[in-house]
């Protein structure tokens, strides 16, 4: 019997010239009963600049 409950973690790292940084954040994803739920945390210490 399946348990109809599935999820899905994934980490934000920052990244500075090409290098991978430290973690700032994460986004998951569970789906229980046909419904999906989404949590995105992101600690952000600095302003981040806007991409051109």
């Amino acid at each position: 019997m399946e348990s109809g409950y599935k999820r899905f973690l994934s980490y934000f790292y920052t990244y500075t010239e090409n290098i991978k940084g430290e973690n700032c954040g994460f986004v998951r994803m569970e789906i229980r009963n046909e419904k999906c739920k989404c949590v995105v945390v992101i600690n952000q210490k600095e302003k981040i600049p806007p991409l051109i």
